[in-house]
């Protein structure tokens, strides 16, 4: 079994791109979650996600930077060539239930699990998704296996 559910904060507004195809439009969200390790807090994991149809619009009109999220989907490994040729792999995690995981801070108010600034220099060098075949296999497995 292939499930897995993730809590934490959002680096940064999630990317949305939305594709056209004969069945209409589908909306495709990028996003990195840290994920705070449970015994140190001052530690965390970050994943590059990945949702599809109404879960990526539920992120693009409630979602931003900070927000603390419950996340719920399966684990993939991304393979293809880049520019050089070269063969590449990342780990994706396609997330397919978000729900919110707190409501929303004032101003004043910072949250509980040391998140509020998220570190920089997250190695963005890997693309994301960004390679249309991936992507375009991605919305074909999600035409076929849900109602849209």
């Amino acid at each position: 079994m292939n499930k897995v559910q993730l809590t934490g904060r959002l680096t940064a507004d999630p990317e949305i791109k939305v594709y056209n195809n004969e069945n209409g439009d589908v909306y495709v969200a990028r996003y990195s979650l840290a994920v705070p390790r449970r015994f140190k807090k001052d530690e965390a994991d970050f994943f590059r996600c990945v949702s599809f149809g109404k879960t990526a619009q539920f992120l693009e009109k409630y979602m931003n930077k900070g927000s603390r999220i419950v996340a719920a989907g399966n684990i993939r490994q991304d393979r293809w060539k880049d520019k050089d040729g070269k063969d590449r792999s990342a780990v994706v995690v396609v997330i397919d239930e978000v729900e919110f995981a707190q409501s929303k801070l004032s101003e004043n108010d910072t949250p509980d699990d040391g998140f509020l600034n998220i570190p920089g220099g997250i190695d963005e060098s890997v693309p994301f998704g960004d390679d249309e075949e991936i992507v375009t296999e991605r919305i074909k497995s999600f035409m076929d296996n849900n109602d849209y």
